[in-house]
């Protein structure tokens, strides 16, 4: 009920009917959306000014993708992401803080037309011009980027270091060149949780950038390239083995060691999975409101993320 009443409160600031009127400083004016489109635009980049001025992050920021579920028909273009809480829907790129898991940036993925228009977008790759985005905030802070192998490449790293002056930690699988994946691999593969540094000249198109190539063999390998941490050993982490032997299975408990490099990377990479299980899920905020409106689901969703931001910092700040 109390949900009930907030939505039907603040929902005349967005779109009632016969009221939109264009966002004239918005950077798409040339796209063909109509007004009410640019208006959920400054809806979001209001809630990012908001957040970012509510919260001052902390020394690790993550990005991640972020899905609000709509199967119906709009603007938004609507996307299968199968390993998501709801998998159909409407993508976000997003970035939290990672201690916090406090989302304090978010865009909306509006197609390849139009994010090819976006901020970057000249100067580089798409997958790189989107994490520039989404830490451009933070630019010359000196704060470290923790993100996955989507995001994680020797381009992106390069940019990170030399355009906005942040650190990064980042995993590495299919943006691998210029990144000695090979190597890393054929030393750390033959025995469980091995570790292998490098230290490497990547020649990119900006010129030759010195980083951090680092592989610690779990199941898979985890491979990762760095501005910052260490080869020196981190935070212990307990594994645990199911061996059937003598007609039973026998538990065992183990105590492994990894690099400080690869525990930053797994502390930290997934904040934004964390934040989008409370805020995402079957019984929140973004599902209180029957609509068929995408708008309308929208701004449930954006109203259900400063609902889950305000919790994790009560969360966080009371601990």
């Amino acid at each position: 009920m109390l949900r009930q009443v907030v939505f039907n409160k603040y929902w005349q600031l967005i779109c009632l009917p016969g009221t939109e009127e264009a966002i004239n400083d918005n950077e798409y004016n040339e796209s063909s959306k109509s007004p009410t489109y640019q208006k959920v635009l400054e809806l979001i980049k209001t809630c990012n000014a908001t957040w970012q001025a509510a919260w001052y992050a902390g020394e690790y920021l993550t990005g991640d993708e972020s899905m609000i579920f709509w199967t119906g028909k709009g603007e938004m273009v609507v996307i299968h992401m199968p390993r998501k809480p709801t998998p159909y829907g409407i993508e976000m790129h997003t970035t939290a803080c990672a201690q916090a898991k406090i989302i304090l940036f978010a865009e909306a993925v509006e197609g390849k037309e139009i994010d090819a228009l976006k901020k970057y977008r000249d100067v580089t790759t798409a997958t790189t011009a989107t994490t520039l985005r989404m830490l451009e905030a933070w630019a010359g802070t000196g704060r470290t980027a923790i993100m996955d192998a989507w995001f994680g490449s020797c381009n992106t790293a390069e940019f990170l270091q030399d355009l906005l002056g942040l650190h990064c930690i980042l995993a590495v699988k299919t943006g691998h060149r210029g990144f000695p994946k090979q190597q890393l691999i054929e030393k750390i593969k033959h025995q469980r949780f091995a570790s292998a540094f490098m230290k490497i000249d990547v020649q990119l198109d900006k010129g030759k950038t010195t980083f951090y190539a680092g592989g610690h063999m779990d199941k898979k390998p985890m491979l990762l390239i760095a501005t910052c941490g260490t080869s020196l050993p981190g935070k212990e982490v307990k594994r645990y083995r199911r061996e059937y032997v003598d007609q039973a299975i026998q538990r065992t408990t183990y105590v492994v060691a990894q690099p400080n490099m690869h525990d930053l990377y797994r502390t930290n990479f997934n904040a934004v999975d964390l934040f989008n299980r409370s805020c995402f899920g079957p019984y929140t905020l973004q599902f209180a409101v029957n609509t068929k409106s995408w708008v309308r689901r929208m701004f449930l969703a954006m109203l259900g993320m400063c609902e889950t931001n305000a919790m994790n910092a009560y969360i966080y700040t009371t601990k």
